[in-house]
């Protein structure tokens, strides 16, 4: 898109080269249905957001204040819940756009931080332990928010502040887990159920 588009650079490229493309090389049927298959797939991820949004404000914040409310009040209220949420994210979304690819950018790679953890309960990885995982993501989280709120594009060395932070986070997991007793049993335990079928 920069090849055929020249002079545009950095924030303006990544917003507006698609639409560029789009209206210069394509039928305006096509930069229709492009545009509504955007609205569709940002419908159904707002919709799916908002009302798990609602339902946890009706569920998880005010049934411990109102235990005693009535399966009907609770609806009503995840739906009242649902329709402030709504008109926060219009608000914010049309005053500051930028925030909201902010929060976007900084939600993708806080969740990145639970992959070593991930990875590693998948692959039966003996040597590591709870406090290393809890380690590695309390240290990425702060890595990756100290980077993203303290440097200039969220980059420090030319690199996302999302990729220090996992680097971190592998480091304080794997360093942690190797300092500190794992949670499995002794390998004497594991043979002996092994040696009764389990």
């Amino acid at each position: 898109g920069q090849v055929v588009t020249p002079g545009l650079v950095e924030r303006e490229a990544t917003d507006t080269v698609m639409i560029n493309m789009l209206l210069d090389y394509f039928p305006p049927i096509v930069g229709g249905l492009v545009a509504a298959a955007g609205l569709a797939a940002m419908m159904s991820t707002v919709s799916s957001q908002i009302h798990s949004v609602g339902a946890s404000f009706a569920r998880d914040f005010l049934s411990p204040w109102f235990p005693d409310q009535e399966p009907g009040t609770q609806v009503w209220l995840a739906r009242m819940a649902v329709i402030v949420v709504g008109f926060v994210g219009l608000y914010l979304s049309l005053t500051q756009p930028a925030l909201l690819t902010t929060l976007g950018v900084f939600s993708a790679a806080w969740a990145a931080q639970a992959a070593p953890a991930a990875i590693s309960a998948l692959s039966g990885w003996r040597w590591a332990t709870p406090w290393g995982a809890m380690a590695g993501a309390v240290g990425g989280t702060i890595v990756l928010f100290g980077i993203g709120l303290g440097f200039p594009q969220r980059q420090w060395l030319g690199l996302y502040g999302g990729l220090w932070a996992l680097l971190a986070n592998l480091i304080l997991f794997v360093g942690v887990s190797l300092l500190t007793p794992g949670s499995r049993p002794a390998d004497d335990t594991v043979e002996a159920y092994r040696r009764v079928g389990w």
